[in-house]
């Protein structure tokens, strides 16, 4: 369901494109992102919808890459701007950015933007919109969103996306009870013995990333990807996953949102999720049709056992 819901949403960005004058060298769309992986895709999405707009110019923006780049994208009069909040803020304190001209805003993935904690950034952005300006918000449940929604959106179109229940149906889900054993031995046990293209690792906190990776780092080639690596790092780091360089990713859930890797073929949740969305967005890593066979194992303590029942 979750991929069957990004590709409906990706889709549902071609509207505001074709809003777009692009003999106008303004920003005319804005989409804003919670993580900068997911920026970047977004970015690609719609530079690939609007190949045949002639003079359409995409600038992204995020923290974490050189302000220099950036401006330049906006001098040449970008139409599209995709963005991270806190960048998105930079330039607009800097006048850099200037919206105006601005038809369409989108907020993607709103309901996680909010449980990061960017309710303020994005309330000090949309004031920032001309009156005239589309909202639309991208979301995969809708309660978090309400208060933003009630705030910005004017008489709004509820779009609901139908559960397809054969998009997770290769996607074999499996809680395994750790209490006579270690985590990490437990890791390196399946490591050793499950038959995996790629695989992503779910901890709790960046700290977390960068432990379990470096004990793993003694046998296994693997990444430690978290908010802690610069844009270059983490760029590199989703890149030899993809060309198959490297096999292991260890990640928080901020990275939920936001990585695309068709090879992942088996989802660890080291550290148990914050609650039942977050674990749907975590196995959602996989389960992609480019792969047959996608495993889900979550590690338990006895006394999570009711936990588990709930989430799986």
């Amino acid at each position: 369901m979750k991929h069957k819901q990004v590709q409906v949403k990706r889709q549902l960005l071609a509207y505001p494109l074709a809003k777009i004058d692009t003999s106008i060298k303004k920003p005319q769309l804005m989409v804003l992102a919670p993580t900068r992986e997911l920026a970047m895709q977004v970015a690609e999405a719609i530079e690939s919808f609007g190949k045949n707009m002639k003079g359409l110019t995409v600038a992204t923006l995020y923290g974490g890459q050189s302000y220099g780049p950036q401006f330049q994208q906006l001098e040449r009069g970008a139409q599209v701007v995709v963005g991270t909040p806190g960048r998105l803020m930079d330039h607009l304190r800097r006048k850099s950015l200037k919206l105006a001209d601005l038809k369409v805003c989108v907020l993607d993935e709103a309901d996680e933007m909010l449980n990061m904690g960017f309710l303020e950034d994005i309330q000090w952005i949309l004031d920032h919109l001309p009156e005239t300006t589309q909202m639309c918000l991208f979301s995969a449940t809708m309660p978090p969103i309400r208060k933003i929604a009630n705030r910005f959106l004017k008489d709004p179109e509820h779009i609901k996306i139908a559960a397809v229940k054969k998009a997770k149906a290769n996607i074999t889900q499996y809680a395994w009870k750790v209490s006579g054993i270690t985590k990490m031995t437990a890791l390196e046990r399946i490591a050793e013995i499950v038959d995996y293209d790629a695989m992503i690792i779910f901890v709790r906190t960046r700290n977390d990333t960068v432990d379990v990776a470096e004990k793993l780092e003694r046998v296994y080639q693997r990444l430690a990807l978290n908010g802690d690596l610069n844009q270059a790092q983490r760029e590199r780091c989703i890149d030899q996953m993809k060309s198959g360089k490297s096999s292991i990713l260890v990640a928080t859930d901020v990275v939920a949102r936001g990585l695309d890797i068709p090879r992942i073929s088996l989802v660890i949740n080291y550290d148990l999720p914050g609650d039942n969305e977050a674990y749907v967005h975590r196995i959602g890593r996989t389960g992609r049709p480019a792969v047959k066979v996608c495993l889900s194992l979550l590690f338990v303590h006895v006394k999570c056992i009711h936990y588990v029942i709930m989430s799986v």
